[in-house]
């Protein structure tokens, strides 16, 4: 009996970082990466345009909460 043949180690999908660091990813977040990748694909002005604001002082996170 003969097993089949592996793919290359690097084919693997893994989660490079985070809480679920060197896990699989789950089918949503595949999906989620696929969707992301196509959107910037498709509109990459955008994408350069949201790199500048965030570069020029763009606003990063929620406004602070205020002091009770």
């Amino acid at each position: 009996m003969t097993l089949p043949p592996t793919p290359p180690t690097g084919m693997c999908a893994t989660i490079p970082t985070g809480k679920r660091k060197g896990q699989n990813p789950s089918v949503a977040r595949i999906y989620r990466a696929l969707a992301e990748h196509a959107k910037r694909e498709a509109y990459p002005e955008a994408v350069e345009q949201a790199r500048d604001g965030a570069l020029h002082g763009g606003r990063r996170g929620p406004a602070p909460r205020p002091v009770r």
